[in-house]
C-alpha cells in the first residue's frame, strides 16, 4: 500500500514537472531572441537600401561595413538582399572598373531592458545606420540616407544587453540548449514513466 502511494506521488510530481517544462519552453519560444530581432531589422533596412540603389542589374557591388563588432551580420543581410536583385557582390576590392562601393556605417545597434514588474521587462531594440555609394576612386555617387528600425515588446528574461550575437555562436535561430534538447527529453521521459507506472499499478 505504501509502495503504491509513493508511486502515485512520483507520478504526480513527474506530470507536474513535465507540464512546467513544456509551458516554460513555449513561453521562451513565444518571444524571438534579441539577436533574431536585430537580424530582422538589418534585413528590413537592407531591402530598403537595395530599393534605393540606382545601379544597373548585374553590376558589381562592393559591400563595405565600417569596422564594427558585428560587421558580418550586416554584410550578410545586404548580400542576401542585393543578390536577390541580380547584383554581383564582393566584400573586397575587385578588378571590375565599374564596381560601385556600397558603404554602410552602423550608428546604433543596442537593446534596452526596463523592468516593468517582477521578472518582466520592456525590451526596446534599435538599429540605425547610414548608407552611401561611391565610385572605385572614392568619388561619392549618392547618399542613400539614414535608416532606423525600433521594436518594443515585453519579455521575462534579459537575454542580452548588447543584442547581436554572431551566427556561429547560436544555433536554431537563437534556441538555447534547454529548448532544443533538455526540455523535450524531460517531457518524453515523463510520458514514458507515467505509462510505466500506470500499468504497474493496474497489475
Amino acid at each position: 500500500m505504501v509502495f503504491r502511494l509513493w508511486q502515485f506521488r512520483v507520478m504526480g510530481s513527474i506530470v507536474a514537472l513535465g507540464t512546467f517544462v513544456g509551458s516554460a519552453a513555449s513561453q521562451e519560444l513565444a518571444n524571438p531572441s534579441t539577436a533574431m530581432i536585430v537580424r530582422q531589422q538589418l534585413g528590413s533596412i537592407a531591402e530598403e537600401v537595395a530599393d534605393k540603389l540606382q545601379i544597373v542589374a548585374n553590376s558589381a557591388v562592393i559591400v563595405s561595413v565600417q569596422p564594427h563588432s558585428e560587421r558580418e551580420l550586416a554584410e550578410n543581410a545586404f548580400i542576401k538582399s542585393l543578390e536577390n536583385r541580380g547584383f554581383r557582390l564582393f566584400l573586397k576590392p575587385t578588378r571590375d572598373s565599374g564596381a560601385v562601393n556600397l558603404r554602410i556605417t552602423i550608428l546604433n545597434d543596442r537593446a534596452q531592458f526596463k523592468e516593468t514588474a517582477q521578472h518582466t521587462y520592456e525590451r526596446i531594440v534599435q538599429t540605425e545606420l547610414e548608407a552611401r555609394t561611391e565610385r572605385d576612386n572614392g568619388e561619392s555617387i549618392a547618399y542613400l540616407g539614414t535608416f532606423h528600425r525600433v521594436s518594443s515588446d515585453t519579455v521575462s528574461l534579459k537575454d542580452a544587453e548588447v543584442p547581436v550575437q554572431r551566427q556561429g555562436e547560436v544555433g536554431d535561430e537563437g534556441a538555447t540548449l534547454f529548448q532544443r534538447l533538455v526540455g523535450p527529453l524531460i517531457v518524453l521521459a515523463s510520458g514514458i514513466i507515467v505509462i510505466y507506472l500506470f500499468f504497474t499499478v493496474r497489475s
